[in-house]
């Protein structure tokens, strides 16, 4: 029987048939660990140190050893720590560890180069306790020597300092972590564990819920401090269960740990191996990474590899110079808008992706399908997981189908709050369960979604609304452009102007004329002024980019701004 089409923009998902688990992570770390001990659970692969990996049995003896010790130096339950680590075998040691004795981590970006960061982070949530590795070249503990002058002088009690309130001890991971004054090798707390500490560790394990708080995401801060996402234990081991992997699945990142995209937790949820690799995939190394995350794809058998957008153009030529693709699974991507003729290139080849929607609040929102013909693929961000989505107008009225609105979603993998922050959860989460994306979407009569922009993106011309994806999709199957962004420009008159912002393929020889020009082949001038056709263009030779690698979107507005006003005419379409 034919599904009815839909009138209304909301979109129930049928059940994948997979029930949710109800264990907690410790629960399945101790089933993981029994059933499989010798199986790798956690591989780090560096492209400047070897290869780095846990089994599933070690994982479980040193989390154990850990978390017992950890409860014997006084760490009780709903503590706070913070977790400033790599990616690394002992991260997840830690945060595993954690997760036994109720205490919570805090996670600390790696991104993070500023002692005023960290002190914002550790006295916003409250942290007990830190742990961190020293970093390369101890860039790490020079950050902390800042945030805490005479560290080295006052040992590792830091209790009394009046701007850290609650810190009270510094845990330092390093191979010479004594050398480091005013803190404690974290191997201390694994000396002397007997059976009454491990007993004592496991009643603790026993008390916790999976509804209780297993984790916080700190989100990059491009808007300003960051939001500390809090998450369960039931987040942590049903978030990615819906895309139907196995236990003889080997999944691979290049996002760090202390990210949701990189988060591990899926060994646990589905017993697979998790490969992270460690490789500057952008910036000026880019091409030193990438021929090495490509390699690891090769020399591991990996058939489930998560791949960014930023990763897709150098795909594309790989798969079309021949590299063997007949052994991958599936290949998740996402998190920014893709070039439309790149996604339609990789189709063709038949290269088995999937477009996903999400966020670090709900897990997974919408995604594509393999069965899906390549025009959805293409054209649209893909149709509910497991849940409930909607598009909502300002007065949180379910729109119509092919309006815009906001998205929201419902589902069990929902965050708890942010953490120290009632304003802004009760802004993103309502009372009836639905987390506001603040994001811009259309759904289509058979529920499948598209994302036009962020709210806060939405360019304000006279009296029209316009979405920047409207704009920036004309350019989808320009050869000469890597990426393109439109924003606004004020006005005293109109409110804003069009900018047109365009990262060029290098080589290419695109000119601010050969752009004019394709605009006024595109673009349909309105009569009353008021259309969609750039008022600015500017050139850049690639965009800013945030924490997690995503282009900035205010940054490029910001210098968007400064160029248009240092030379209006110039600039002018």
């Amino acid at each position: 029987m034919l599904c009815p089409k839909l009138t209304r923009s909301y979109y129930k998902s049928p059940s994948w048939g997979i029930k949710p688990l109800q264990y907690t992570p410790a629960e399945l770390l101790d089933m993981r660990g029994a059933a499989n001990p010798d199986k790798e659970a956690i591989v780090v692969l560096d492209v400047d140190k070897p290869r780095q990996a846990i089994t599933f049995g070690e994982l479980k003896t040193k989390t154990e050893q850990l978390a017992a010790g950890m409860i014997r130096q006084g760490l009780q339950t709903g503590d706070r720590v913070a977790l400033l680590c790599p990616t690394s075998v002992e991260y997840s040691i830690c945060e595993y560890a954690m997760v036994r004795t109720g205490a919570i981590p805090i996670l600390i970006h790696v991104s993070v180069k500023s002692s005023d960061s960290i002190k914002f982070t550790l006295n916003h949530t409250k942290c007990r306790w830190l742990i961190a590795h020293s970093g390369d070249r101890s860039e790490n503990y020079r950050l902390l020597t800042d945030m805490i002058p005479g560290l080295a002088e006052q040992g590792p009690s830091v209790k009394l300092r009046a701007d850290l309130p609650h810190l009270e001890t510094i845990f330092m991971i390093s191979p010479d972590a004594e050398s480091y004054q005013g803190t404690l090798p974290w191997t201390t707390l694994f000396e002397g564990i007997e059976d009454g500490d491990l007993a004592t560790m496991r009643q603790r394990q026993a008390t916790i819920d999976s509804d209780m708080i297993h984790g916080v995401y700190s989100t990059s801060g491009s808007t300003g401090n960051p939001k500390f996402v809090a998450i369960t234990g039931h987040w942590m081991t049903n978030r990615i269960r819906t895309i139907g992997l196995n236990e003889s699945d080997k999944v691979m990142s290049d996002r760090p740990m202390c990210y949701s995209a990189g988060c591990t937790s899926i060994v646990l949820s589905i017993g697979i191996t998790f490969f992270s690799v460690k490789a500057p995939t952008t910036g000026p190394e880019a091409q030193k990474g990438l021929d090495f995350f490509f390699k690891c794809i090769q020399v591991e058998g990996i058939n489930v590899p998560f791949m960014f957008p930023y990763m897709l153009q150098e795909l594309l030529g790989r798969v079309q110079a021949g590299m063997d693709i007949s052994k991958i699974k599936v290949c998740p991507t996402g998190g920014e808008v893709i070039q439309k003729n790149l996604l339609r290139g990789l189709y063709e080849l038949g290269f088995p992706m999937a477009v996903v929607y999400a966020s670090t609040e709900s897990g997974g929102i919408c995604s594509t399908m393999s069965c899906d013909p390549i025009d959805i693929k293409v054209e649209k961000t893909g149709i509910g997981c497991d849940n409930e989505v909607k598009i909502i107008d300002d007065n949180g009225v379910i729109v119509p189908i092919g309006s815009a609105g906001e998205v929201c979603v419902r589902n069990t993998c929902m965050f708890v709050e942010y953490l120290g922050d009632e304003e802004k959860t009760r802004h993103a989460k309502d009372s009836s369960g639905w987390y506001h994306t603040d994001d811009i979407g259309i759904m289509d009569e058979n529920g499948y979604l598209s994302i036009h922009g962020r709210k806060t993106e939405v360019i304000s011309k006279a009296i029209v609304q316009i979405y920047p994806s409207a704009i920036e999709n004309v350019f989808g199957e320009h050869t000469k452009i890597n990426q393109v962004v439109a924003t606004g420009i004020p006005h005293p008159i109109i409110h804003e102007e069009i900018c047109l912002c365009i990262a060029e393929k290098p080589g290419e020889g695109l000119t601010v004329e050969g752009v004019r020009a394709y605009c006024m082949e595109k673009f349909i001038l309105n009569v009353e002024g008021v259309d969609m056709m750039p008022d600015y263009v500017l050139l850049f030779d690639q965009f800013p980019t945030g924490a997690t690698d995503k282009i900035d979107r205010k940054k490029i507005r910001a210098e968007a701004i400064r160029r248009v006003e240092a030379d209006r005419e110039g600039c002018k379409m």
